[in-house]
């Protein structure tokens, strides 16, 4: 797994290659995309991969954490016009899969 690794003196960090590599895959891909981004307990806090632009509903490739089921049906919904992916940059950072959603728990 390539890893990036900022210099901690540097202002701007330009972000991990492998984000930037899928972006703009994705970008190329036709059709809007959500990807999920699921950490691991021990991820670096400063590795991050989750920011956007500040037009969130009309970009191509957006970026979310993953959360729990129910705010994550959320999320989907309201971009229900999107393609789903998961990425995981803790394990391997290179690799888009199509996102299998949970489905929420049943409301009481």
């Amino acid at each position: 797994i390539a890893r990036h690794v900022c210099d901690q003196l540097e202002w701007a960090c330009q972000g991990d290659p492998s984000r930037a590599a899928i972006g703009k895959r994705l970008f190329q891909t036709p059709g809007k995309h959500l990807i999920m981004v699921r950490y691991q307990e021990n991820h670096n806090l400063h590795d991050e991969w989750v920011y956007n632009g500040a037009e969130i509903d009309t970009a191509k490739v957006l970026w979310a954490r993953e959360l729990d089921p129910v705010q994550n049906a959320r999320l989907f919904a309201y971009f229900r016009d999107r393609q789903i992916w998961l990425v995981e940059p803790d394990t391997d950072n290179t690799k888009l899969i199509p996102y299998q959603q949970q489905a929420p728990p049943a409301q009481k």
